[in-house]
């Protein structure tokens, strides 16, 4: 963790974004400065433009959807994101486009957490990256 960031204390929020029942179903975190109470700031992209997808590359790499939900946990003296998404490659053919199936109790859903990284970005905001 970048080392400025133990001098404040920090809330940070997780949240999802999207139609779960697809690929671009993502999560998203907002961070307050100070306690929990009050406005949080969504965490964008560097173009501003768009709230940010941090789990865009693990998807990818791991083939799963319909990923989001996601919490913080702390284990080893590490910060890990925990989340629920379904495995491709349990239906290759299922519906990951959208469109909620009908048989939504067939897409099982498994826990994952990937180690994540908290620091300063060029805006000088609080900002996290997956460790992959």
């Amino acid at each position: 963790m970048d080392k400025s960031l133990e001098k404040d204390e920090y809330s940070v929020m997780t949240g999802s974004q999207s139609n779960f029942a697809g690929d671009v179903y993502d999560s998203l975190i907002a961070v307050r400065k100070g306690n929990i109470l009050g406005e949080h700031k969504i965490v964008e992209n560097p173009d501003g433009k768009s709230w940010k997808k941090f789990l865009m590359g693990i998807k990818k790499k791991y083939r799963l959807s319909w990923a989001g939900r996601a919490t913080f946990t702390q284990m080893d003296g590490k910060w890990w994101l925990v989340f629920h998404g379904v495995d491709k490659d349990i239906r290759p053919d299922g519906s990951y486009g959208g469109v909620i199936p009908a048989d939504t109790e067939k897409y099982h859903r498994n826990i994952y957490a990937v180690p994540v990284d908290f620091y300063i970005n060029l805006k000088g905001e609080v900002d996290m990256k997956v460790l992959m």
